[in-house]
C-alpha cells in the first residue's frame, strides 16, 4: 500500500486551506490571542478579513492631541474601515472643548487682522471674506461623518466631563443625531458618561434601540442649584422605561452629593434585568433593595460599591438590619466594595461574612473589597462555601499570605479556578492574635521563614489555573522576592498564570518582573 500522503506539496496544503469556510477559520482563530490574530491577515482572504475585523474590532477618540485619536480620525473616514468597527467610545466634550477654544482664537486672531488692515488702509471700509475653517472644526466635522460610517457598531459610549458641559452646550450635536440614525438599530451595549443636564441633548423620552441590553450612565450634574431627580426623572426614566422589555444589565456611577433612590424606585418591572452595578457615596440603600426586591427571583449577578467615609454611617448592627440585607436572590456573581471609616474596620465583617453567605448555594464567583480579614474570618467566609463546591473565583483582601492559607483553600474549595487576593503581612503560620496584637509583635524575620515553610507543600491536585497575590499598600516582609515567587511556582504546578505571567516569566529576576511583589 502506498504510505505517501494524500497531498505532495505546500501548494496542495495552501488550496485546501483556501477552501475552508470562513466560519471554520474563525473558529480556529478564537483559540488564539488578539494580538496573534491581528498578524494572520497575509495568509488567506478569510484570515485578511477577520484579521482587520479584530485589528479595528475597538476603537476611540479621545483627546485630540493624542496620536492615537489622530489616526482614528483619519482611518474612521474609510467606510471599509469603520463597517468593522464594533466597539467605539467617543469623548465628545473634549472635541467640543477643544472647538469653542479654537473659534474663540480664531475670533482673535480675525480681530488683529481686520484692525491691522484698517491701520494700513487709512481705516478704509472692509471687504467681508470667507473666514477658513481651522483644524479642530474640520475634525468636528469628519466625527460626523464617521458616524455614518459605522454601520456595524453594537456598543457605543459618550462622554462629558464636568468642566466641558459649557462647551458641549454650545456646539452642534447633530453628529449624535447621526449616529443613531446609523447603528441605532445595532446597539446593544450604550454608555453614558455624561451630566445630568446633558442627557436631553444625547437622548430623548422617544428615543428606543430595539436591542439594547447593557446601559451604563452617570448620575452626576454641573449645576449644583439643579434638582438631579427631576432631571432624571425627565429624561432618563422615561428612557429607560422605553427599553425595559430588552434592558438585561443596569450600571450608575453617583457623585458624591447625590442618591438615585426616586429614580430607581419608579422603574418598572424588567422581564429581562439579571446583572446590577451601583456606585454610592451615602448609605441610603433603599432604591436599590426596591429595584432587587422588584426582579430578585431573576438576578444573577450584583456588584454593590459603598464609599461609606463620605458620609455619616450607622453601626453595624443598624446597618446590617435594613431590608436591603435580608434580600435572598439567586446570585451567581457577588462583588462587593465596601469603604468605611477607620473607626469600622473591624467591626463590620462578622455581618457582611454572614451577608455573603445568603448566596452560599448560588455563588460562582465572589469579589469583596473590605479593609481585611483575618485568617479566622477567611475560614469562616470558606466554611460557607464548602459543602457546596460551586465557587470558581474568589478575590478578597487578608491580613497574612500563609501555607495555611493555601492549605484551607485547597482543601474546602477544590472547584476554584481564580484566586487573587491582597495581602498585608507574609507568615510561615497562621496563629490567633487578634489583627492588631499580630502587627504589633510582627517581625520581618517571620517572613523570611515563608519560602521554607511552602517546601513542605505541593498542590497537584487542587485545579486552581490562576492565582493573583497582590501587595497591599504599607505591606511589611523581608525584600526577597525571588525566594517568594519560587515557592509559589513549586507549590501549584498546575497553575497557569501568576499575576498574567507563565510560571517561567513569574519566577525572575525582580529586575525584569512587573508582578506585584517586586513593586
Amino acid at each position: 500500500m502506498d504510505s505517501s500522503p494524500f497531498f505532495t506539496s505546500p501548494t496542495q496544503y495552501m488550496s485546501l486551506a483556501n477552501d475552508l469556510p470562513y466560519d471554520i477559520w474563525l473558529h480556529i482563530t478564537g483559540f488564539l490571542t488578539t494580538n496573534d490574530v491581528k498578524t494572520l491577515y497575509s495568509v488567506n482572504s478569510a484570515l485578511f478579513h477577520i484579521s482587520l475585523n479584530e485589528r479595528y474590532k475597538v476603537q476611540c477618540i479621545t483627546y485630540l492631541g493624542y496620536s492615537a485619536t489622530g489616526k482614528a480620525l483619519h482611518r474612521l473616514l474609510d467606510p471599509d474601515v469603520a463597517s468593522r468597527v464594533k466597539s467605539f467610545t467617543l469623548s465628545a466634550g473634549n472635541i467640543c472643548e477643544a472647538l469653542q477654544q479654537e473659534s474663540k482664537s480664531r475670533r482673535l486672531r480675525l480681530s488683529n487682522a481686520i484692525s491691522e488692515w484698517r491701520i494700513r488702509n487709512g481705516w478704509k471700509k472692509l471687504k467681508h471674506g470667507v473666514d477658513m475653517p481651522g483644524i479642530v472644526e474640520t475634525k468636528f466635522k469628519n466625527v460626523t461623518q464617521i458616524m455614518r460610517n459605522l454601520v456595524s457598531l453594537t456598543a457605543f459610549s459618550i462622554g462629558v466631563l464636568h468642566d466641558q458641559h459649557p462647551a458641549f452646550v454650545k456646539s452642534n450635536l447633530a453628529f449624535i443625531q447621526e449616529g443613531w440614525s446609523t447603528f441605532g438599530s445595532n446597539l446593544t451595549v450604550l454608555g453614558l458618561s455624561i451630566p445630568l443636564e446633558d442627557m436631553q441633548l444625547v437622548i430623548s423620552p422617544q428615543l428606543k434601540f430595539p436591542n439594547l441590553e447593557i446601559i451604563s450612565f452617570d448620575y452626576k450634574k454641573f449645576d449644583p442649584s439643579s434638582d438631579a431627580d427631576e432631571l432624571a426623572c425627565r429624561t432618563l426614566l422615561p428612557f429607560l422605561t422605553n427599553h425595559r422589555a430588552t434592558l438585561q444589565s443596569i450600571k450608575l456611577e453617583t457623585a458624591v452629593e447625590l442618591d438615585p433612590s426616586l429614580l430607581l424606585r419608579r422603574l418598572d418591572l424588567m422581564p429581562s434585568l439579571q446583572n446590577f452595578t451601583a456606585s454610592l457615596f451615602h448609605t441610603d440603600l433603599s432604591g436599590i433593595h426596591q429595584l432587587l426586591s422588584n426582579h430578585q427571583s431573576q438576578m444573577r449577578s450584583l456588584t454593590l460599591k459603598l464609599h461609606c467615609i463620605y458620609c455619616e454611617t450607622p453601626g453595624p448592627e443598624e446597618w446590617y438590619s435594613r431590608s436591603f440585607f435580608h434580600l435572598t436572590m439567586p446570585l451567581e456573581s457577588l462583588h462587593i466594595d465596601l469603604y468605611l471609616p477607620a473607626e469600622f474596620t473591624f467591626d463590620f465583617a462578622d455581618n457582611l461574612i454572614a451577608y455573603i453567605h445568603r448566596f452560599q448555594s448560588t455563588l460562582t464567583t465572589l469579589h469583596v473589597v473590605y479593609p481585611r480579614f483575618s485568617y479566622g474570618q477567611v475560614v469562616r467566609i470558606v466554611d460557607g462555601f464548602s459543602a457546596f463546591r460551586l465557587l470558581r473565583e474568589l478575590d478578597i483582601r487578608v491580613r497574612s499570605m500563609s501555607p495555611e492559607f493555601f492549605c484551607y483553600l485547597s482543601a474546602n474549595l477544590p472547584s476554584l479556578e481564580t484566586l487573587s487576593f491582597y495581602f498585608y503581612l507574609i507568615l510561615p503560620y497562621e496563629d490567633n492574635l487578634t489583627d492588631l496584637e499580630f502587627t504589633r509583635d510582627y517581625s520581618i524575620d517571620m517572613a523570611r521563614k515563608f519560602p521554607e515553610a511552602m517546601e513542605k507543600y505541593t498542590f497537584p491536585d487542587w485545579g486552581l489555573r490562576f492565582l493573583n497575590p497582590k501587595v497591599m499598600a504599607y505591606a511589611r516582609f523581608a525584600p526577597d522576592f525571588t525566594k517568594y515567587r519560587g515557592a509559589l511556582v513549586k507549590a501549584f504546578p498546575n497553575v497557569e498564570s501568576f499575576c498574567g505571567m507563565t510560571p517561567h516569566q513569574y519566577n525572575v529576576e525582580p529586575s525584569s518582573c512587573k508582578c506585584p511583589l517586586c513593586v
